[in-house]
């Protein structure tokens, strides 16, 4: 179980209600992460969506024949990691790994997909969000192949 306190911090969940704030509260827990640590494995079930609290995570694609390629890098306290959790066949797309000892929220599924379903307005809000944070990665993908980062610049997505 997670405090209220905390969960109203990661800006996802500002604005929410106070009932539904409390659920997710209920239903969440607060893991803290040593450096190295995978925690969303790429093709694995996704029955969990993450938020960052703090620390850094890195974002692998696994290729056959050439190992874990690292994508991108995630510092942004609050941001959504496991996003999979809301589209079929809910599976994790990446490889998410700490790159520092990291705090992270974990929300089971069923308990934001049962939030989603269950209050329509909720759910709209829930997933404009979500929406708005998964366009926002895609234009800074699209910019990263258009003008690539300087030799030893890390990527770093939000």
């Amino acid at each position: 179980m997670t405090a209220v306190e905390e969960v109203v911090q990661i800006p996802f969940f500002q604005g929410i209600p106070a009932e539904a704030l409390r659920e997710i509260a209920a239903q969440s827990t607060i893991l803290t992460l040593e450096a190295g640590r995978t925690f969303i494995s790429q093709h694995a079930a996704a029955e969990h969506v993450f938020f960052l609290i703090s620390g850094s995570v890195h974002f692998y694609l696994h290729f056959h024949g050439v190992d874990d390629l690292l994508v991108g890098t995630m510092r942004q306290p609050g941001a959504l990691l496991g996003w999979s959790v809301v589209r079929k066949p809910h599976r994790y797309t990446a490889t998410v790994r700490c790159e520092a000892e990291c705090r992270v929220l974990r929300l089971p599924r069923d308990v934001l997909i049962s939030l989603v379903e269950t209050q329509p307005r909720l759910g709209y809000l829930l997933l404009k969000r979500l929406a708005a944070t998964l366009a926002n990665r895609l234009e800074q993908t699209r910019d990263l192949l258009v003008r690539p980062p300087v030799s030893g610049e890390p990527t770093s997505l939000q």
